[in-house]
């Protein structure tokens, strides 16, 4: 049941077989994988039958120079997740701030590893203040932000950024910036990757997969100041990244970094036009929140259960994420990711059924 659900692109069935749904919940780039990468895969099967090497060094080397970052200032991950696991390892007796709403897996794994938690009253958008000014209140610690944000999908300013990075190294302030959703994101964005290797204050965490719809190879790194990755190598365990992703690795980098402006230009494209077949149902009450990224909040009516609503359109075959997890201020809002057309007139289609019913 939605009830339960935590996360977007749960597709399969509790006993493991893939269930037949059209997935607009997930954070993946809406697009195929590119042409020529199974037969990419397949030459590297093999490997499988090796362990891989431990801790990835091979695979950190080769982003590295394709960065043209100084040796030993990335750390490979299974996924920007185990990246994340780390950080929370090494903030163990300190201060963390999350601005709310945020990744719903950050406070589980700031709470196991004895970190201490510190809500943020930050809302991006429009009109909000900037976020420089609140490191004055902010004492020693770790300030966590993602870019795009999740679930709402809205950007940090550059200069913002920059300005925030500059108060917190001057008062013990570390940044981490989750960037492990930037495939998503519809404008290009400076890369701070050559920042965060010289700044011990700054660490950056990206995902290897998502922009070219290969996520569950599992694969993210780490990008810091060379002092900050030999922090964190006790964190990090051996052979968590399997010998397959290892070797695919840097052609996906090299893939990903080739095909972001093609990316963004269809993801631009899926989003108009699920935002052209949502804008009718405004008349019904349905309120489409801004957003930096291909996927979007929708605010539903008052008196509309996401999480039911959720359940509703799981049963038609359309999966989508009921933000009711992210706490009160989610409970009447779904984060939606663009498909093709066809799909995109299927759940609006669906949406609008639905709330022409009694709640």
């Amino acid at each position: 049941m939605t009830q339960g659900r935590v996360h977007g692109a749960d597709v399969y069935a509790d006993d493991g077989r893939l269930r037949r749904l059209i997935d607009f919940s997930s954070t993946v780039a809406s697009l195929e994988p590119p042409d020529g990468w199974e037969a990419r895969a397949s030459a590297l099967l093999p490997r499988l039958g090796l362990y891989p090497q431990p801790h990835s060094p091979g695979l950190a080397a080769a982003i590295e120079r394709r960065l043209n970052l100084p040796k030993g200032s990335v750390l490979v991950g299974s996924g920007s997740s185990e990246c994340l696991e780390w950080m929370a390892q090494a903030a163990r007796g300190r201060r963390v701030w999350l601005e709310s709403p945020c990744f719903g897996e950050y406070l589980p794994l700031l709470r196991r590893a004895a970190a201490i938690p510190q809500p943020l009253p930050l809302r991006r958008g429009p009109g909000r203040p900037a976020l420089a000014p609140l490191a004055k209140g902010l004492g020693p610690g770790w300030l966590w932000l993602a870019d795009p944000a999740n679930p709402s999908g809205l950007s940090l300013a550059w200069d913002d950024l920059a300005a925030l990075i500059s108060q917190g190294r001057r008062r013990g302030l570390g940044v981490v910036v989750d960037e492990a959703l930037a495939a998503q994101q519809l404008s290009p964005r400076p890369d701070l990757s050559g920042l965060a290797a010289a700044r011990p204050g700054l660490v950056l965490l990206r995902s290897l997969g998502k922009g070219l719809g290969l996520p569950g190879l599992r694969l993210g790194y780490l990008v810091a100041h060379p002092k900050v990755v030999r922090s964190l190598r006790p964190w990090t365990r051996p052979w968590s990244v399997n010998s397959l992703a290892q070797a695919l690795g840097p052609w996906m980098l090299e893939a990903e970094l080739l095909a972001m402006p093609s990316l963004r230009r269809a993801l631009a494209g899926r989003r108009a036009d699920l935002l052209a077949r949502l804008s009718p149902l405004a008349t019904q009450g349905l309120a489409l929140l801004p957003s930096d990224s291909g996927a979007f909040l929708v605010a539903l009516p008052p008196g509309r259960s996401a999480a039911r609503t959720a359940e509703r359109l799981e049963k038609e075959g359309l999966l989508v994420r009921s933000c009711h997890t992210y706490g009160s201020w989610g409970r009447r809002h779904l984060r939606l990711n663009p498909q093709r057309p066809k799909e995109n007139r299927l759940l609006a289609a669906a949406l609008a059924r639905i709330l022409k019913e009694r709640s």
